[in-house]
């Protein structure tokens, strides 16, 4: 009954007024480089960190991309580990890379973005899970594996990989999966990754790059939600209306924060890091129209890029940390090895400041809540349009017949299985957003 409760207390949480704050970036960044000697696994680019801080200690996979020796010249993607106590140095393992391709195996080209957390509740084995991207050499394609470790070093690729695929051809998610992010809340996993839809079929996503999200219960087994792309580039009025990549999402204040890498034209591919907030981790809003991390001024080691980032917030500081990618492509020789990523630092003191407007009962009121056969929504008097939207408990959209009048919505929520719900309600004569939770006995 208390969770009943506290669920009923959480209603109405919506419109937000957000201010974010850019980040500083570090004076003697980039703090993680390649190693540019021929031969080096990381020899071209160091890129794509993920940072996990656990037993005190800052924990970093990256991308490396390089030779695994002199007599190997292929250049492949892999997957390094280093740690740090700052976040500003670094200590390389030894024995890098940490996670290699597969030779004959859907991923023989190269591993890389990868997302790690903590399982508490795994078996020893399988006490640290990671999800990462991985592309094949015949097709070209990026799909989607996991992996297992019980020191966070020693990694053992799942018999089931790839554990999620592109999709057909005609589909926003047609060229590639990457950048895979991946949080553990209520007994769910969830992901959030990115894809570039490559053919020109007249949707609205051609040749612009998305974000999706699926969950799954064991990490292997994935459901991607009905309604993906479930952020978007093609519909952005900012800078960041030609591609979407590699997200980042963290959960703080009981709300979604993604931090993404923001493309403006292909024209022009310096890829910056943006920002977006969400309530359900699938309907997601741009509170700034600018990014957050900018690249750096000309000449600098980011000048083109500075994005394919990772955000957590230290407590201890006070501070929320970025760990992020940047290249300099100013001035490149032919040479592909001076075509390189390094991997930088930035901070903002509590740039997520967020100050939420509470609709209260006499606002809009949801009743019976717990409900059986119908449930009501008391509106304002109001006879414009509206957009409603159902969500079961782990995201996926439910449809039930809904009627309207002007002071209220009548979903008949009889066909519904016992559960939690939650309602988005879009008015369209001002834009108001809410979000509600019921429950159906």
């Amino acid at each position: 009954m208390r969770k009943i409760q506290l669920l009923i207390a959480l209603l109405f949480i919506v419109k937000m007024a957000i201010c974010q704050s850019n980040f500083i970036k570090h004076p003697t960044n980039p703090v993680l480089s390649r190693t540019p000697v021929f031969g080096a696994w990381d020899a071209i680019a160091v890129s794509d960190p993920h940072v996990l801080e656990y037993n005190d200690t800052l924990r970093m996979w990256y991308t490396g991309v390089g030779w695994l020796s002199a007599l190997d010249t292929t250049v492949h993607q892999r997957i390094g580990y280093a740690w740090s106590l700052d976040g500003i140095n670094w200590t390389q393992y030894t024995n890098n890379p940490v996670l290699d391709k597969s030779d004959g195996y859907w991923d023989d080209l190269g591993v890389e973005t990868s997302t790690v957390i903590v399982d508490t509740g795994a078996i020893a084995n399988e006490r640290y899970k990671m999800w990462y991207a991985g592309q094949n050499s015949i097709s070209g394609v990026y799909d989607i594996g996991y992996a297992y470790s019980p020191d966070l070093i020693n990694w053992t690729k799942s018999s089931s990989n790839p554990i999620l695929q592109t999709g057909i051809s005609t589909s926003w998610e047609n060229a590639y999966l990457e950048g895979p992010s991946v949080l553990f809340h209520n007994d769910t996993l969830r992901m959030w990754y990115a894809s570039v839809d490559l053919t020109g079929d007249g949707s609205l996503s051609d040749f612009t790059g998305n974000i999706g999200y699926a969950w799954s219960l064991d990490g292997i087994n994935w459901n991607k939600h009905p309604s993906n792309p479930i952020f978007t580039s093609y519909d952005s009025p900012n800078w960041d209306q030609a591609s979407l990549a590699d997200p980042h999402v963290i959960r703080k204040g009981g709300q979604y924060h993604m931090f993404y890498a923001g493309l403006n034209s292909w024209a022009n591919e310096n890829f910056k890091m943006g920002y977006a907030i969400s309530n359900d981790g699938i309907n997601w809003t741009r509170p700034v129209s600018s990014p957050v991390l900018e690249t750096g001024s000309f000449g600098e080691w980011d000048d083109e890029d500075a994005s394919y980032g990772c955000v957590i917030y230290n407590s201890t500081i006070n501070q929320y940390q970025m760990w992020y990618t940047g290249i300099d492509t100013s001035s490149l020789p032919p040479n592909i090895s001076a075509y390189f990523y390094e991997i930088g630092y930035a901070t903002s003191n509590a740039p997520l400041s967020i100050k939420e407007t509470i609709h209260s009962a006499e606002r809009l009121e949801l009743f019976p809540n717990p409900c059986s056969n119908n449930l009501i929504i008391k509106l304002d008097n109001n006879s414009g349009s509206y957009k409603l939207t159902l969500f079961n408990s782990i995201g996926r959209i439910v449809n039930v017949p809904i009627s309207k009048d002007k002071t209220q919505i009548i979903l008949q929520t009889e066909s519904l299985v016992s559960g939690v719900y939650y309602i988005e309600l879009i008015i369209s004569e001002n834009r108001e957003i809410y979000h509600g939770v019921f429950i159906k006995e």
